[in-house]
């Protein structure tokens, strides 16, 4: 080869490994800090419309130079996943706890934003081009349900059990003599004295039917009762729920009596939606009893039940109570997983409950006449589901992700399998590094094995 020619290709050749290694380090990820997760927008509360059409969310952003959080509402056409998810401007005032209305015209919220500066009910479009003030009480809601007639709301509100029957309006004229008292010292002849980073104050949460329309008046269903619905500290309106028929309210409560510090025997009660004395459905289990749900066609009572007083970290099985006998069988008893969240299959014809598994929070399906166990998702921990006509969708999140939103393919056997990612939210955390986990086990105690991540 002439010289000048072997010249020429050495320094081409050259030329090209300087150019491939400049690429190869031209543009390297950026790492996850501290600030970037900070500034995050975090997904949760997800609802679908009835129709199965629109996936409902909050999500909570991050003002740094105001060094405060933002809570919003976004929605998510799931007919058409490649468009963006719409952010409701209505929420920029604040919302929270947003679901749909059972006909899937309207989305309710909570929100501080009216005269009265108390967190109430509200309501806006699928668009969220408007908002109006659906409830007008003196005490902040602290959660709600809508009836499933569309006709009124259950909801629960912190109030003094001894104020009797008249407790909002009660609690609410306390509260402002307390305010405009000078001395603010607390005398407190019972435990509990705090719940975490919230002192007592002497109320306790109970729940109350509010009717639509004018002249509300909210009637008590807890009637003589002294205890939080929702559970303190991080009870939620999974604590209680409604009859398909909208004539029944189901709740999980402990009694508020001297016990209650070491008490953990929550009990299931019954009470009409019209009022009445409640009915203890669980008094046979002095354990935890927790999570009514009633199936579609309102004959079977599925809830979580604890087996042992006295030990909060028991294991959670699934019970199924016959309504019409009060008949109670275990459903799956020799699964060995604690159920968390559970809820009815569209048909009736099983349970959907997530559980803890080897490191992962799965998704599993149980058949309510077998009790068969089937696991329906891969891996990582799913935050939130629902079932579809067309398939599941679902909030997952993992240890190197935050919780997204995704559909499955229709008649998918593991819903995250393949599925579809639906929203643009947190686009840049693709182009971030991410520190790699792997799970490993070894031989523990009694050779039991036992799982870890590294």
């Amino acid at each position: 080869m002439n010289p000048l020619n072997r010249l020429a290709h050495l320094s081409f050749t050259a030329l090209i490994g300087v150019a491939v290694s400049t690429a190869s380090m031209a543009q390297p990820k950026e790492p996850f800090t501290y600030r970037k997760m900070l500034m995050l927008d975090r997904i949760s509360a997800l609802d679908v419309s009835p129709d199965g059409q629109y996936a409902l969310f909050n999500f909570r952003g991050t003002d740094m130079g105001n060094n405060k959080g933002v809570n919003l509402l976004g929605v998510k056409n799931l007919a058409d996943p490649a468009a963006p998810e719409v952010s409701l401007e209505t929420s920029r005032e604040g919302a929270s706890s947003a679901r749909w209305s059972p006909d899937g015209q309207w989305i309710y919220f909570l929100s501080s934003r009216g005269e009265e500066g108390t967190a109430q009910v509200w309501r806006t479009t699928r668009k969220g081009d408007m908002a109006e003030q659906m409830t007008r009480l003196p005490l902040d809601v602290e959660s709600f349900r809508v009836t499933p007639d569309g006709k009124g709301f259950v909801l629960a509100m912190a109030v003094f059990p001894e104020c009797g029957p008249d407790a909002v309006a009660c609690t609410a004229d306390r509260l402002a003599k307390r305010k405009a008292d000078k001395a603010t010292g607390t005398v407190y002849t019972k435990m509990f004295v705090r719940h975490w980073d919230t002192w007592s104050d002497g109320r306790v949460n109970r729940l109350f039917h509010v009717a639509m329309g004018e002249g509300q008046r909210p009637r008590p269903l807890m009637g003589t009762l002294v205890g939080d619905v929702p559970g303190k500290p991080w009870g939620d309106e999974g604590d209680y729920c409604i009859s398909p028929d909208s004539k029944t309210v189901y709740f999980s409560m402990r009694r508020a009596d001297a016990r209650e510090p070491w008490s953990t025997n929550f009990d299931i009660f019954q009470v009409p939606l019209a009022g009445g004395n409640p009915a203890n459905f669980t008094e046979g289990n002095p354990a935890w009893d927790a999570g009514p749900r009633i199936s579609p066609d309102g004959k079977t009572m599925a809830y979580l039940a604890m087996k042992r007083p006295g030990f909060e970290a028991d294991r959670f099985w699934i019970n199924l109570m016959d309504l019409a006998t009060g008949k109670t069988t275990t459903l799956a008893g020799d699964w060995d997983r604690s159920a968390e969240a559970i809820k009815w299959s569209r048909d009736g014809q099983s349970l959907f409950v997530t559980a803890q598994d080897l490191g992962c929070k799965r998704l599993f399906q149980v058949d309510v006449k077998t009790g068969k166990v089937t696991r329906r998702s891969k891996d990582g921990s799913i935050d939130a589901f629902f079932e579809t006509a067309n398939g599941f969708v679902f909030l997952k999140s993992s240890l190197n992700f935050p919780s997204q939103l995704f559909a499955a393919k229709p008649k998918a056997k593991l819903i995250d399998e393949g599925a579809t990612k639906l929203l643009q939210f947190n686009k840049d955390l693709e182009t971030l590094a991410f520190g790699t986990y792997e799970q490993f086990n070894f031989k523990g105690w009694n050779d039991e094995t036992v799982h870890g991540y590294v």
